[in-house]
Formats: structure tokens, sequence, C-alpha cells
């Protein structure tokens, strides 16, 4: 979870609410990359169904914690249905994440993160850019 939250903390330093997505996809990649190994035991840890129940409420509020934060992200950027585009934006992370840790000699990181972002930058563009205020 630390390195989650420094990926937060490191978008929220983002003063352009439009750049907080686009910071919070490259930080929590360059995390992935960075720390492979762990992130491939943690993965690896999150398949086993005994060892997910065993951390309960623990598990489950982080999770949590994390899509309210990219909920946040979403709706402070303006994009509609923030509660669906914070969870779908929760599950990309998520899988370019595993995909890369179980195959990172493979794995196109570097193309599907600037891939991502250009969507993003897009959505947000078509949204008309009003950050969230309901001001264009």
């Amino acid at each position: 979870m630390a390195d989650v939250r420094a990926s937060f903390v490191s978008a929220e330093d983002e003063t352009d609410s439009h750049g907080q997505i686009e910071r919070l996809i490259r930080v929590a990649f360059a995390t992935i990359r960075r720390k492979r190994t762990f992130w491939k035991l943690i993965y690896g840890v999150r398949m086993q169904g005994a060892v997910v129940a065993s951390l309960g409420d623990a598990y489950i509020a982080g999770s949590a914690e994390i899509r309210a934060t990219i909920e946040r992200y979403c709706r402070t950027a303006g994009l509609p249905r923030p509660e669906i585009e914070g969870a779908i934006l929760f599950a990309l992370i998520d899988g370019v994440a595993q995909h890369y840790v179980l195959d990172p000699e493979n794995y196109p990181l570097d193309a599907v993160t600037e891939t991502l972002v250009a969507r993003y930058k897009k959505l947000l563009a078509i949204q008309g850019g009003d950050n969230g205020t309901g001001v264009a």
C-alpha cells in the first residue's frame, strides 16, 4: 500500500486535474517496473483465496481506498460517471501491471503507458475541459 499511496501523492502534486490521471498512470507503472519482483510476489499472493481471506477487512479497505481515490481523480477531471471510469482505470492499471510482471521481456509497458495516457487525454478533451467544476 505504501507504493500505491506514493503514486497518489505524486498525482496529487499535479496542479492540473487532468494531469492527475496521467501522473497516476506514469508513476504506477514506473513503480511496478522498479519493484517488479515485489509486485510479482504480491500478484501471486492475491491469487491465493485463503491468503486473501486471511487479510479480511484490511484487504477490502485497501482496495476501496484505491478505487475511491481514482474515482475522485476522475470526478475532479470532469469525467462522466466517475465511479465507473474509476473502476475501469483501476482495472486497467492493475491488469497492465499483472501482464508486465508476468512477462517483462515481452510486454510493451512503455507503449501501453503512452497509449493509455493518450486515450485519457483524448477522453478528457472530449469532455470539454471543465475539470469537474461544471464550467467549460
